[in-house]
């Protein structure tokens, strides 16, 4: 748990799924009007109305491969909705980003949490963030080599 956060990780991924959902089913009526609303016009809308809320406070996030793979389909499936790929209907995930303009969201998350960490380092030397992430690299962060260990002058 986090500061400012009143949710555990998994909980919080999970509150922000289903707020993006309601913010995507809020434009319902305009995704369905494809006659009348471009396909880029859709993307633009749902990228500036929907994505804000997905990803809403994303660069604390500790990210796992698992986790990362869950919000990538989560967000997949938004985007096959999006553009009425049907279930029957196969484009795969590289021709889906394609066609949508966009990337994985996963990606984005990362870059998020390294734009934080730059941030981080520019604070004051005095500041609380700034003060913990020496102490972070001393205890967890470096702990030594996992597995087995390097072979001498070799």
């Amino acid at each position: 748990m986090k500061l400012g956060s009143l949710l555990g990780e998994v909980e919080n991924l999970s509150r922000r799924k289903m707020l993006a959902v309601t913010a995507f089913r809020s434009m319902w009526s305009l995704w369905l009007r494809r006659q009348h609303v471009s396909e880029r016009l859709r993307l633009r809308l749902c990228n500036v109305i929907v994505r804000p809320v997905l990803l809403y406070y994303a660069s604390t996030w500790g990210q796992k491969g698992s986790e990362t793979d869950k919000l990538n389909a989560f967000h997949r499936k938004q985007l096959r909705l999006l553009i009425g790929i049907k279930y029957l209907q196969i484009i795969s995930n590289l021709n889906l980003y394609e066609r949508c303009e966009c990337r994985e969201i996963g990606t984005d998350v990362k870059d998020m949490r390294r734009r934080l960490f730059g941030h981080i380092l520019h604070l004051d030397e005095k500041a609380p963030a700034n003060q913990a992430v020496p102490v972070y690299f001393e205890t967890e962060g470096l702990q030594g080599h996992r597995g087995r260990q390097p072979l001498q002058g070799a």
